[in-house]
């Protein structure tokens, strides 16, 4: 799965964080190895500090058993989660792990000016050339290394603004690159998108609750919830305990470049951008793929059998496009054995194997003795179509054709992706035709960067990063 993680927040609605942990499940698509949830709670200890009825209480959960409602948490009365403020974050472990030295990806930070915090971060910050580090309180020293999230809590945290937001529309703007953030304090909750929107940020209400969410579909599955606004890059959205408003601050110049992987995968299919549901934009994909291969498409097969979930929606609009059936050969098994504390590592072929046959079926009565067209959405690293394609071999297939409806990805993403280095990347240094031979497929046809890049630009009508693909990353 690639992931770069989900953020939810919800103030105002009673066990605020029971809230969090249902919009978290609607964004496991985006990761869901380590589920962080913080939220304002009672003082279990007035003894110790009298002066302070509340506190921020944390919790954190590993690898999370799918399809249940994260059971482990206290949310229940006695528990650490029972406030009308939370604020939580998801993100998968598994293909991060050589990135990343903390799992937590939330962090509780005490300053002597602005209080206790609780910071939510997802990608990467670099400090700007006019950003500069001086003066920096003795707080700084909570965290440890020299990244730009450190970075940025050490300017935050040693601003001398009266008022944390006006701190935020400092500090902020100093930054570029990609990320989301939000800030939860005992009476506010903050939430940024970076100036380059490369990843998504949503405000939402539920009843009389405000919510912030990396994605409209966690709101879309809730019917008592309602989409306010995307948060548009360079953007703060500000929400107060008690009260119903918000307010939205500009702290940068909107110069939008969403990450391309983040609609070509990442995002949930129901989920919008400036409207559009990313499903139609996967469909056109789809077709474009199919216009520029058409002759080699109708020759190679009378099936097209797209890879559930993440190219189902492509491999639609390639056969709308071809004429060719689309057939769901492969199938997802619902039924299948649950996971708990998975190992955090990264699983070798033998175990990934292993899953694949529990998570998919296939329909070997129908592929025998079939040329198949397997569509997928991306190709990274290569271990899933590898197993797809020794599986549909095992089953009897005449020929294999594997269609990625994305170009190449030759470039390690700066932003906190899965893939750090190259040696991750199966087209990074090899020809189509040694990628070919690796994942054993008869023929293999990816979509070029000029058809993704016109796809992009008719359907959004936006800019867009697509660095992963041979293009430029924003700077």
């Amino acid at each position: 799965m690639l992931g770069i993680g989900g953020i939810a927040c919800v103030v105002n609605l009673q066990n605020a964080a029971k809230h969090v942990s249902k919009l978290l499940q609607r964004l496991r698509h985006r990761g869901a190895d380590v589920i962080n949830i913080a939220s304002v709670g009672k003082n279990e200890d007035p003894e110790k500090k009298p002066e302070d009825p509340e506190y921020i209480g944390y919790y954190e959960e590993k690898t999370p058993c799918e399809g249940t409602d994260f059971e482990g948490f206290p949310f229940e009365e006695g528990g650490q989660l029972l406030g009308p403020m939370a604020i939580g974050f998801c993100f998968d472990v598994e293909k991060r792990i050589s990135a990343i030295k903390d799992r937590r990806q939330m962090h509780i930070i005490e300053s002597a000016h602005f209080g206790l915090m609780v910071i939510a971060f997802s990608g990467k910050t670099e400090l700007s050339s006019s950003g500069k580090i001086n003066n920096l309180s003795k707080e700084c020293c909570t965290l440890s290394s020299d990244n730009g999230f450190d970075t940025l809590v050490r300017m935050l945290i040693g601003s001398k603004k009266e008022r944390l937001i006006d701190a935020l529309l400092d500090v902020l703007p100093r930054f570029t690159a990609a990320y989301t953030l939000a800030i939860m304090t005992k009476d506010e909750l903050f939430a940024a998108r970076g100036p380059h929107g490369v990843f998504p940020l949503f405000l939402g209400r539920i009843g009389k609750g405000l919510v912030v969410t990396s994605e409209d579909v966690a709101l879309k599955q809730n019917p008592q919830a309602e989409l306010i606004e995307e948060i548009g890059p360079g953007e703060i959205v500000s929400l107060k305990r008690d009260s119903p408003d918000y307010q939205i601050h500009h702290f940068a110049k909107s110069e939008e470049m969403l990450c391309a992987v983040e609609c070509i995968h990442m995002s949930s299919p129901i989920t919008t951008h400036r409207g559009i549901h990313i499903e139609d934009f996967r469909q056109a994909l789809g077709r474009e793929f199919a216009r520029e291969h058409r002759e080699r498409l109708l020759k190679a097969g009378k099936n097209i059998v797209p890879m559930m979930r993440s190219g189902k929606d492509q491999g639609s609009g390639v056969s709308d496009e071809s004429g060719i059936p689309y057939t769901e050969y492969i199938k997802l098994d619902k039924n299948r054995p649950r996971t708990r504390n998975r190992p955090l590592t990264k699983i070798s072929y033998e175990k990934a194997l292993e899953r694949s046959y529990q998570k998919t079926i296939l329909r070997e009565d129908k592929i025998k003795s079939k040329s198949i067209i397997v569509v997928e959405s991306i190709m990274i690293t290569s271990m899933n179509m590898r197993i797809i394609n020794e599986r549909l071999h095992k089953a009897g297939a005449s020929r294999r054709t594997t269609c990625i409806t994305a170009p190449m990805v030759t470039n390690v993403c700066p932003s906190g992706m899965e893939h750090s280095t190259t040696d991750m990347l199966i087209a990074y240094g090899r020809t189509l035709d040694e990628i070919r031979i690796l994942i054993g497929t008869d023929d293999l046809l990816f979509l070029s960067l000029a058809g993704l890049k016109k796809v992009l630009s008719e359907t959004f009508h936006t800019n867009f990063c697509t660095g992963c693909f041979g293009g430029d990353y924003p700077k």
